[in-house]
């Protein structure tokens, strides 16, 4: 369970990356169509890189496994090439040079966008495989735990009433014998012995069949 939970932590923030990038893409898009550094959007832009720089430093440490470790380093790898091409894309809105940040948008910046996002869905099949195959694993466990439980329980009935059993053979066989024995008394016939073994008993029914033979 802990480890299902891991690999659907991993998937989400994997998934939320992707959504913040998608919304700084779009603000920089907006920017770029417009030809200028808008105050009100770069805030915007400012506010989501912060909430995508606080996930991704989440998202790595997270990444243990060498398949992981090779997985993070093809994001960081896109993540920078995307963001080192959006800050040159800034910078030229910033300075007023609309047409040169248009060419550099379409040259750099969206194919960047791209190939980070197609690492991002990679990334999210990946997690989703080990997912499925980790709860493949944990229902299979399930399975054998409940057979081992049911043989237990299996057991330990047919253990009670083998117990019952023997149980009940030491009692009712004696216990009938000495009742017998009182018949026979009750009825005069007092020449018959107890038997050795119900004599010998040291519970109830041994002194019931002491009382017989008296």
């Amino acid at each position: 369970m802990s480890a299902s939970e891991t690999e659907s932590h991993m998937t989400m923030l994997a998934e939320r990356i992707s959504g913040d990038a998608g919304a700084i893409a779009q603000r920089v898009a907006t920017m770029t169509l417009f030809r200028r550094a808008d105050s009100e959007i770069m805030m915007q832009l400012l506010a989501k890189r912060v909430d995508y720089l606080k996930t991704f430093d989440e998202f790595r440490s997270l990444q243990v496994t060498d398949d992981d470790k090779r997985l993070l380093a093809q994001v960081e790898h896109a993540a920078k090439r995307w963001r080192d091409a959006d800050n040159r894309l800034i910078a030229l809105l910033k300075a007023n040079k609309g047409s040169e940040a248009t060419d550099l948008h379409g040259e750099e910046v969206l194919p960047a966008f791209t190939e980070l996002g197609t690492i991002l869905d990679s990334y999210v099949k990946f997690r989703e495989k080990k997912l499925a195959q980790i709860n493949e694993e944990t229902e299979v466990l399930i399975w054998r735990i409940t057979l081992i439980l049911v043989g237990i329980g299996l057991a330990c009935v047919l253990g009670s009433v083998a117990s019952g059993n023997l149980l009940t053979r030491s009692i009712v066989k004696p216990l009938t014998l000495s009742l017998g024995q009182l018949r026979e008394v009750a009825q005069g016939h007092v020449s018959r012995d107890v038997p050795p073994e119900i004599m010998s008993r040291g519970d109830e029914i041994g002194d019931l069949g002491v009382e017989c033979r008296r």
